[in-house]
């Protein structure tokens, strides 16, 4: 009857609006998902830039630590040499003395 065909046919016309709905519902599933692995990626690159930035400053500070440990080592070296110096004018002084004393 035509009653019939009228419920038949709005009947596809709903099974035709849940099928593009569930085809629209799992396309932004898709790119949901795609969009989550994408912030994974990122927070995973945001974590490794972070990691190589803290390595990056425990260098700086032993550069830093090196450099100190090197002017403190300069400085002992000049102490050291001077000490020498001292040593080796009073030595030839002393033998300048005693010849002299001869």
């Amino acid at each position: 009857s035509a009653e019939l065909a009228a419920v038949q046919g709005k009947l596809k016309e709903e099974e035709a609006k849940v099928g593009k709905a569930r085809e629209e519902r799992e396309a932004a599933r898709v790119e949901q998902q795609a969009a989550l692995a994408q912030a994974q990626r990122s927070a995973a690159e945001v974590s490794s830039v972070g990691a190589r930035l803290r390595d990056k400053a425990g260098l700086e500070e032993r550069v830093e630590a090196l450099a100190r440990e090197l002017r403190q080592a300069e400085e002992r070296c000049n102490l050291l040499h001077e000490e020498k110096e001292r040593v080796a004018r009073e030595g030839k002084s002393s033998v300048s003395q005693a010849e002299q004393a001869q």
